[in-house]
C-alpha cells in the first residue's frame, strides 16, 4: 500500500455536504473520520487481494459486481475466470458492498426468476 490517506471522492464529498447540512461542520468532520477509519479497515482487509483494487494507488476498490467481473480474464466462452484469488476477492467485495442483495433484487427478482409467491412462507407469519 502506498498511502493510508483517504481519497476524497465525489461520493465522500456528497456525504460530507449532507452531514454538514444536517448538523454543521461537526457532523461533516465526524463523517470524514468515520470514512477514514473505514478506509483503513478496507486497506487492511484487501491488502493482499490485488485483483480487488480498481485503483490501488487511490484506494479505490471495485464497488460494482459487474465491473469487477468485467476486469477479470475471460474463458473461451467470454465468462470471467474466478481462480482462488479472484473468488476470495469477489466474496470479500460482495460482503463489503452487499452484492448478494443487489443481485437478488436487481437480477433475480426483476427478471422474474423467482417470486415471493413461490414460497409457502410468504403466506405465513415470519417475524
Amino acid at each position: 500500500m502506498k498511502t493510508n490517506k483517504l481519497v476524497i471522492t465525489p461520493a465522500i464529498k456528497q456525504g460530507m455536504e449532507t452531514a454538514r447540512q444536517h448538523g454543521g461542520e461537526e457532523n461533516a468532520k465526524a463523517y470524514l473520520d468515520c470514512m477514514s477509519s473505514l478506509n483503513k479497515e478496507r486497506r487492511e482487509t484487501f491488502k493482499n487481494m490485488k485483483v480487488a483494487w480498481k485503483n490501488e494507488k487511490n484506494g479505490e476498490l471495485y464497488e460494482d459486481r459487474n465491473e469487477f467481473l468485467r476486469s477479470l480474464a475471460k474463458d473461451e466462452n467470454g465468462l470471467p475466470i474466478l481462480d482462488d484469488n479472484a473468488r476470495e476477492a469477489f466474496e470479500e467485495l460482495a460482503y463489503t458492498f452487499d452484492w448478494e442483495n443487489e443481485f437478488v433484487f436487481n437480477y433475480v427478482l426483476d427478471s422474474g426468476l423467482v417470486s415471493a409467491r413461490d414460497f409457502e412462507e410468504y403466506y405465513e407469519i415470519t417475524d
